[in-house]
């Protein structure tokens, strides 16, 4: 948010430097808190806290400014206080030295929370209690530091500073050369209802010098937005609950929204943010994002309507024994040939066996039809199921078994491959015989004491190895056959 498109009204003073840094943006105003042109030879305690050395270093009002004046090593400062809210503070500093080049010797630092003698120098600037001044310092007729450097060539500098919240904007400019702007932007720490200070720091840094500081023209204006253009100030309409501000932000919350509406993206009128902290939205999935509006948008899927997404279904309890991210029962709703017995579980969670020649010749559908095993692989429970899916509808299809796996291709009368081999036994019969029906599919309830070989029935045993497999009609494009994949069990 641009904050500069009236700085007119607060800085006449400064004219020929608006052109380059005045910006479009939010509705904006500056009211003017007070200036300080240094003319009346008296600093005013109600404005400035003046912090000298004992001895070579002062600061006085004198010649229509601020005169900061140190030696050997010594320090003096003024602290320009009763800084509060969104402000832009602005001035112009004339550094001087008197038997020596200009080193680093000044700065113009913004500081929230600081006492005066709350600070000290250090190699890389002035810091203070555990938080960071932002701002400018002068090195020979250079500015730099947190807002870079100004092309060499002139020793005035205009300077201006507009907080925000805890952000500082920050532009310098050559007095003889506008152009020669600098600006930056920065954050600094400020804690809610503490007040900011701008600190002037003049300290020599070679003995037998005297290094001067001028500071003049002063202003200081407090910044009001009004974002939604009713001729209020954000901060009054919010004060006065005309407008709402849910965060805090010192920002109605309406121009936010109109600004971004994702950021309400359930249309309630309330930043989704202060939906989700309240407890009137749930975000299960932790990504910043009411859940409705997760299912709404497609980047969260609700298979079961539950108004919860179902990757919180799922991490809550709801089954998803494949981890496909698709509760069970969504998937079992719109596909009952995924749990063919019927008990709420997937079919291929519950298989038992290995499946091999797998995947199996496609047949006139298009795709292979698949075998699965289910129960038990236990002789004494002779509890086998066998399922069959993907079959061409209403075809007709038997099982075979045998204890011995292979791979015959091709097979007569057929466009599939037979994996039970050696000698297979076939269940054909009365009843055993099954129709794929419309779903093409079925499922066979296998007897584990009657399994068919060429010589009879026989039961299988514990450690005996059988191989199942089922041979169906086709019709691809004329009458043929076709198997499943097979699975085979060890027997416990």
């Amino acid at each position: 948010m641009k904050i500069f498109a009236s700085l007119a009204a607060c800085s006449p003073l400064l004219l020929p430097v608006l052109a380059l840094i005045a910006g479009a943006g939010s509705a904006s105003a500056q009211t003017l808190l007070f200036e300080d042109d240094f003319e009346d030879g008296v600093i005013d305690p109600n404005l400035w806290e003046i912090y000298s050395a004992t001895g070579v270093s002062s600061a006085e009002e004198t010649g229509g400014r601020l005169v900061l004046r140190n030696r050997a090593w010594l320090m003096s400062a003024a602290h320009l206080t009763g800084l509060d809210g969104d402000l832009m503070v602005e001035g112009e500093i004339f550094p001087q030295t008197v038997g020596g080049s200009l080193s680093d010797s000044w700065k113009v630092w913004l500081f929230a929370n600081q006492s005066p003698g709350a600070f000290a120098e250090n190699t890389d600037g002035l810091r203070a209690s555990g938080f960071t001044g932002l701002g400018i310092r002068g090195e020979g007729n250079v500015v730099a530091d947190d807002v870079g450097a100004l092309p060499p060539g002139g020793s005035s500098f205009g300077f201006r500073v507009t907080t925000s919240g805890g952000v500082a904007t920050w532009e310098v400019w050559n007095l003889a050369d506008p152009s020669e702007l600098v600006s930056c932007t920065t954050t600094y720490t400020k804690l809610d209802g503490a007040g900011e200070r701008l600190i002037l720091y003049n300290r020599e840094r070679w003995a037998g010098f005297d290094y001067v500081l001028y500071l003049d023209n002063v202003r200081v204006c407090r910044v009001t937005t009004d974002c939604n253009g009713n001729g209020v100030p954000d901060d009054q309409d919010i004060a006065s609950g005309a407008s709402a501000d849910c965060d805090g932000d010192g920002l109605p919350d309406e121009c936010q929204i109109a600004e971004d509406p994702s950021l309400d993206c359930d249309g309630n009128g309330i930043l989704d943010s202060c939906d989700l902290l309240a407890g009137t939205e749930l975000d299960c999935n932790g990504n910043g994002i009411p859940d409705p509006c997760d299912v709404a948008a497609g980047t969260s899927l609700d298979c079961n309507g539950n108004g919860v997404p179902d990757e919180c279904d799922i991490a809550s309890g709801t089954s998803d024994c494949d981890g496909d991210g698709v509760p069970d029962a969504c998937q079992i709703t719109g596909d009952a040939t995924l749990d063919l017995n019927a008990n709420g579980v997937l079919d291929s969670c519950e298989a038992i066996g290995t499946n091999y020649c797998s995947p199996a010749i496609a047949n006139s559908t298009g795709a292979p039809a698949a075998i699965l095993a289910l129960g038990s692989e236990v002789v004494a429970s002779n509890d086998l199921t066998m399922t069959v899916s993907g079959l061409p509808p209403n075809t007709f299809a038997m099982f075979v078994t045998s204890q011995t796996q292979g791979y015959a291709f091709p097979v007569p009368g057929s466009q599939g491959a037979l994996c039970v081999t050696g000698f297979p036994g076939r269940f054909n019969r009365p009843g055993q015989i099954q129709s794929s029906g419309s779903s093409g599919s079925l499922v066979f309830p296998v007897d584990l004491t009657s399994l068919p070989t060429p010589i009879g029935f026989t039961a299988a045993q514990p450690g005996d190895t059988w191989n199942f497999q089922a041979w169906y009609r086709d019709a691809n494009p004329t009458v043929t056959s076709n198997f499943t994949d097979a699975v085979g069990i060890t027997f416990q």
